[in-house]
């Protein structure tokens, strides 16, 4: 048990026996076509690992590539990670035949003269199919692309091409997603999941009492169930967030009785603050601007409040908010609030002193000329 949760996959028994059936009709020679999909933190890539395991008792041989927003300019920039090694290694089985024709994908020239001019893009996809077609002479395989959302677009339609064939030959697809992504590219991967043969898991957080097991199999037996719930109401139940938190609760000692459970919400482990931080560098200065001011304004946040406070027009404030929340960062509920409030709390951590009690002085006189609560701008200026 506390191998399966450290693991990532406590509540997860359904998608693990998905696995196993699309991996058993691999072995029969069937193909199939699995997405995991779900939020930052939710344990996709752990699953992912699973699979990998999965597959490896049975005698599948894996092919694996990341996508990476920093690298999606680099044409066939996955397709090169997943099949660059075995071209090298073996090019004259692997790309016998039609396969020929993505040579110079690899650095490598074709066959002889009879090519003729460059293969258009559409006989380039046919041509990586009958490469992987070239490779189950040996074994079924397994082609896993974690964070497909972010791969080169050369790439992504290779994928949706093999998604249309994959029940041809012998290859279980799995591929991490996020659908709700706000990436350019996100119209092909919906292609991809919109395919017959795709199975779609769609991760969830988990439940309070998987959540209470796994701050207990982490921190001591013994943790105070009103703790348990208090960490399961600062992460949502997200597995990484959750597990960080846990984390953190061991390294500062906090006693498993502890009596100021609002003090959990102030245990912003290094991890989760790197975690999210990077998340939010990706996001364009609107966007953080706005992060930043929902931060400090607090839960239950008016947009129009949120907007004024960053700076923005109505406009940007609503391109800023949409790309928070494809990002994670934001819930998709009015009034504005964070998806969890440790991510508040690392985005709040970040601001410098000055900048913060300068925000704050700006949100109280912001709040008071709109008529706002008493208490909300009271709370503002406790803060300066």
């Amino acid at each position: 048990m506390i191998d399966t949760v450290r693991g990532g996959l406590l509540e997860r028994e359904r998608e693990l026996a998905m696995f196993d059936s699309a991996l058993d009709g691999t072995g029969r020679g069937i193909g199939s076509l699995v997405l995991i999909d779900g939020p930052a933190g939710i344990g996709k890539t752990r699953l992912l690992a699973a699979a990998r395991t999965r597959a490896a008792e049975r005698g599948l041989a894996a092919f694996t590539a990341r996508g990476s927003d920093l690298e999606r300019d680099f044409a066939f920039g996955v397709v090169r990670q997943l099949f660059g090694n075995v071209v090298a290694r073996e090019r004259e089985s692997v790309l016998a035949g039609v396969a020929t024709y993505v040579a110079s994908i690899f650095g490598q020239h074709p066959r002889g003269d009879e090519l003729g001019q460059a293969p258009s893009a559409s006989a380039l996809q046919h041509a990586l199919f009958w490469l992987v077609a070239n490779l189950p002479e040996r074994a079924p395989l397994l082609l896993a692309v974690e964070d497909a959302h972010w791969a080169d677009e050369p790439s992504l339609r290779f994928l949706h091409y093999m998604a249309r064939r994959v029940e041809e030959v012998p290859v279980t697809m799995v591929l991490v997603i996020r659908a709700e992504s706000a990436d350019m590219r996100s119209e092909m991967v919906s292609r991809i999941a919109a395919e017959p043969a795709a199975v779609l898991m769609s991760l969830h957080a988990l439940t309070v009492s998987a959540a209470k097991t796994l701050v207990r199999l982490l921190v001591s037996p013994d943790v105070d169930e009103r703790l348990c719930e208090a960490c399961y109401a600062a992460t949502g139940g997200n597995p990484l967030l959750l597990s960080e938190l846990a984390r953190a609760l061991v390294e500062t000692g906090l006693p498993a009785a502890a009596q100021d459970i609002r003090g959990v919400e102030r245990l912003v482990p290094r991890a989760v603050a790197r975690h999210v931080l990077v998340r939010l560098a990706r996001q364009p200065p609107s966007a953080t601007a706005l992060a930043q001011a929902v931060a400090v304004l607090g839960s239950g946040v008016e947009p129009r409040h949120a907007a004024a406070l960053a700076g923005l027009d109505e406009s940007a404030a609503a391109e800023a908010i949409d790309s928070l929340v494809a990002a994670d960062i934001l819930a998709p509920e009015r009034p504005l609030g964070f998806l969890h409030p440790l991510l508040r709390e690392v985005i709040y951590a970040e601001l410098a002193p000055g900048k913060r009690a300068m925000t704050h002085r700006r949100a109280a006189r912001l709040l008071a000329d709109a008529g706002a609560e008493p208490q909300r701008t009271a709370s503002q200026v406790a803060c300066v």
